[in-house]
């Protein structure tokens, strides 16, 4: 059962819950009570109150050798047996179970309106007609525009293969498959598909392992909706068939395990398809020419229109993302890229100057980001403070695996230094500045503070929440109030947690 929680009016503090769908409720296809919900995937939700589900449906079908009459309204249809040139009639009626999938979108007002399907919408025993055979978790944006993750058969109709060597763009050329679609996209024509060409790669690629054919997509990651209607997703790549080895005298040697690269895709306005981001991509920051190592992946993944997360990264409504990436020469950073000005920029690089830190603090690592509808990023990192002196508990940079590799632009007395590291939470304000919101607190002198913070969350008022461990120090806190533990906390009150483990739970 899908439950959408409604705020109550402002004198009272609680919620309320109202069932939207549940098992047993006739599905709205065909208008038939033998249609009916049986269990539902997680649901997307965008500001307006709109809901977008995908769930599985028992139908019950009348075989072709019997006749159904139009049944009274909520009556079970009777069934009556047509004269046919059998051995053995049947004399009573015969019912079949269908079992499918679908996807809905359910309005403010309660219409139900059915996006995708799988299988074919008849009997599907009888036809190999194509359709669906799989369909995931829709996402959702404020334009009640849908996308979704599915596979897709063309069933008995077959297309010619594309040709050896060549671009792969045609969904049906390699008879279908998995991708991904949006509520405007027919079922042959996905906004992405697996096995097809890549873009962002040169055809062939070569690099230090050789000449490799045709990069393509090897598996659709993870997918965020922005309110622009342009579908962003992250993919893996691979090059699927031959490479030529350097010195090989054999131009078309099979590789048996290909190299993988993670990216970040999207649409164009044209519904064409850009690389926004990938791993082996060469970037250049105004002097600086640096080459894309790798992507962090971010820790989830879900629907909702309000920082919709990627399997590598951050996106908000205008089709922004932030993204943790390091770079083959150690560097590492929390870039951006801007929809609105089609640019890459830093939003923080190891090695600068940390804010909230001594005049020796410098950026190490870097978390997943969280981006909000300005642009501005709130993320958790590493800071260094630099000391030719080792102290109580200072660690030696380059033993540490927090900090390994150290930042290799820095000057050489500093690579060289010890380094106390601390973890700490920053933020863009505003005016898109940096800033310390907390910070790990050091063993010594025992005046309590954070042990533990994870990835933040920000938005459009620059709020910060996130979850941590909180240690007492000497000033201990009253009894009955909050003394420590695991709890969620906001920028707005550090002091007070908004819940932790422990807590009598309202309600």
């Amino acid at each position: 059962m899908l439950l959408v929680g409604l705020l109550a009016p402002a004198v009272s503090a609680a919620a309320t819950l109202s069932p939207v769908v549940w098992s047993g409720m006739p599905a709205t296809t065909n208008g038939s009570a033998n249609v009916r919900y049986q269990s539902f995937s997680n649901p997307a939700v965008n500001d307006a109150g709109t809901i977008a589900f995908s769930a599985t449906v028992s139908e019950l079908v009348t075989p072709p050798w019997y006749a159904s009459p139009k049944a009274a309204s909520g009556a079970q249809p009777s069934v009556v047996a047509i004269t046919l040139p059998m051995p053995v009639p049947y004399p009573s009626p015969l019912w079949i179970t269908n079992s499918w999938e679908g996807i809905w979108i359910i309005t403010g007002g309660g219409t139900f309106k059915q996006v995708s399907r799988t299988g074919y919408d008849g009997y599907p025993f009888i036809v190999d007609a194509g359709g669906f055979g799989s369909l995931d978790s829709p996402v959702l944006n404020n334009s009640n525009l849908c996308a979704y993750s599915g596979s897709y058969s063309p069933g008995c109709i077959y297309f010619p293969p594309p040709l050896p060597g060549g671009p792969v763009t045609n969904f049906l050329s390699v008879y279908g498959g998995r991708g991904i679609w949006t509520s405007l996209n027919a079922p042959t024509d996905p906004v992405a598909f697996l096995g097809e060409t890549a873009s962002g790669y040169t055809t062939p690629l070569t690099n230090t392992t050789g000449t490799l054919a045709r990069p393509a997509f090897a598996s659709i990651d993870a997918i965020s909706l922005p309110d622009t209607g342009r579908l962003v997703f992250s993919a893996t790549v691979s090059a699927t068939n031959y490479i030529a080895s350097p010195g090989s005298t054999n131009p078309r040697q099979p590789r048996g395990n290909p190299p993988l690269q993670q990216g970040i895709w999207g649409e164009d306005p044209q519904g064409g398809l850009v690389t926004i981001l990938r791993e082996g991509e060469p970037l250049s920051f105004g002097t600086t020419n640096r080459v894309v190592g790798t992507l962090a992946p971010a820790n989830s993944s879900n629907g909702m229109t309000r920082n919709p997360v990627l399997s590598k990264g951050s996106v908000n409504a205008s089709g922004d993302i932030a993204v943790s990436a390091s770079f083959t020469d150690s560097n590492r950073a929390i870039l951006i890229a801007s929809a609105r000005s089609n640019s890459l920029s830093i939003g923080a690089m190891s090695g600068d100057s940390a804010p909230g830190g001594g005049t020796n603090d410098f950026f190490i690592s870097f978390g997943d980001p969280s981006i909000n509808s300005f642009g501005h990023v709130a993320f958790c990192g590493t800071a260094g403070f630099v000391t030719p002196h080792p102290i109580l508990y200072a660690v030696r940079a380059a033993a540490s695996p927090a900090i390994t590799p150290q930042p290799t632009n820095l000057p050489a007395p500093q690579q060289t230094s010890y380094t106390n590291c601390w973890s700490a939470l920053w933020a863009e304000d505003a005016s898109g500045n940096v800033k310390l919101i907390t910070r790990i607190a050091p063993p010594v002198p025992d005046m309590g503070g954070f042990t533990s913070l994870s990835n933040p969350i920000i938005n459009s008022r620059h709020e910060v929440a996130f979850q941590g461990t909180y240690r007492q120090g000497f000033i201990r806190i009253p009894a009955g109030s909050f003394s420590g533990g695991i709890g969620v906390w906001t920028s707005r009150n550090l002091t007070n947690p908004v819940a932790w483990i422990g807590q009598t739970a309202p309600g």
